[in-house]
Formats: structure tokens, C-alpha cells, sequence
């Protein structure tokens, strides 16, 4: 039986692995000019300048980046899509391109990120039905978002790293109750539980 490696052994694997992934969706981008292969994005053109998570751009390129998604996003019926923590803009900017929603707000606290996302709708021919704001706060959103679409026509993909359990306070989640959300959680000791009456 061999021995089980050591956190530094591992630590170096992990490391490997990392770089292994990056080196494939670095040859794959190269190879397919940047354009998603396949899944709920296809032919959606990604950028090579990247500020967010390059390790996963093999498995954006082939369509396979958060698969457990994809059937929610081509599903779903709502038209405005809010994207709290839109990174680069694959979600925000590519489900639009793709025809799965009409328009989409991205909140995105990172300057250098929304540069991107700006580039990428234009790269992309959506730059009139993406609009791009800084960080999600209940204030900001409710300033953006309230004053022009009605909750039920709203879809909000939440990825924002912890700060959803500031952000998804009961009179959020009050005043968007017909909307629909796909929330990411982060480890945290937190937990909450929010019912609402029909």
C-alpha cells in the first residue's frame, strides 16, 4: 500500500493541477478564438484578458463551466437577468448573447472586472442590453433595478463571495418575492431561513 502524500505534497499537486488547467483552456482558446464549443453559450466569444478564475476557461470554452446551471438559465421565463457578482460577464453578458435573456444588469465591485465586462458586450454585440454597475449593495440594486422593472420579470444569479447573506435581508427578499433566484453560497457559519405567505 502506498503512503498517503503529505499537505505539502498535496499543496504542490493542487498547484499542478491549476496550472495544468490553465495551459489547456490557454491552447484551447488559441485554437478556437476564443468561442464557447458548446453548452447553454455556444458561440458566445470570451476575451483572453481575463480578471477572474483563468483556471476555468477550459471549461468555459466548452460549455461545461457550472453545468448544474445551465438548465435553470435556458429554463427559466423571466427576461431581466441581474448578475451580482458578474466577474468577466460570462453570465451576465454570454446569457444575453445567447438569446436566454432580453437584458441584463452586472454588479461587479472589481473596476478592472467591469472593464472587461465592457469589452466583452461589445465583442459580443449586446453592449445596448447589458448595463454594468459597481457594487451590490441593497441600496444600489434597489436604485438600478426597482425604478425600472417589475420584480416578476427579474431573474437574480447572486455569487458574491459571503456578502449574500448581508445582501438577502427579509425586506430584500420582500420586495423581490416574485422574482427569481439562483443564489451561490459560500462557506459560513451562517444560516438563515426566510418563509414568505402567498
Amino acid at each position: 500500500m502506498r503512503p498517503s502524500k503529505s499537505p505539502k505534497e498535496l499543496r504542490q499537486l493542487k498547484r499542478q493541477i491549476v496550472q495544468y488547467r490553465r495551459d489547456i483552456g490557454n491552447q484551447l482558446f488559441k485554437e478556437r478564438g476564443g468561442y464557447v464549443m458548446g453548452g447553454c453559450l455556444r458561440d458566445f466569444r470570451l476575451l483572453e484578458e481575463s480578471s477572474w478564475g483563468q483556471a476555468d476557461l477550459f471549461t468555459k470554452l466548452l460549455g461545461i463551466y457550472e453545468q448544474q446551471n445551465q438548465p435553470i438559465f435556458v429554463e427559466g421565463t423571466k427576461p431581466i437577468l441581474v448578475d451580482l457578482g458578474a466577474a468577466d460577464g460570462y453570465w451576465g453578458v454570454g446569457l444575453v448573447q445567447a438569446g436566454h435573456f432580453e437584458r441584463s444588469l452586472c454588479f461587479e465591485q472589481r473596476r478592472k472586472a467591469r472593464q472587461i465586462i465592457r469589452k466583452t458586450l461589445h465583442a459580443n454585440g449586446v453592449r445596448d442590453r447589458v448595463e454594468i454597475a459597481a457594487t451590490a449593495t441593497d441600496t444600489s440594486i434597489r436604485e438600478l433595478v426597482s425604478s425600472r422593472y417589475q420584480p416578476q420579470d427579474l431573474f437574480f444569479l447572486i455569487d458574491i463571495e459571503g456578502g449574500e447573506f448581508e445582501l438577502l435581508t427579509f425586506e430584500f427578499l420582500s420586495e423581490f418575492k416574485s422574482s427569481e433566484f439562483l443564489i451561490e453560497l459560500h462557506s459560513t457559519r451562517r444560516y438563515f431561513q426566510i418563509s414568505f405567505d402567498q
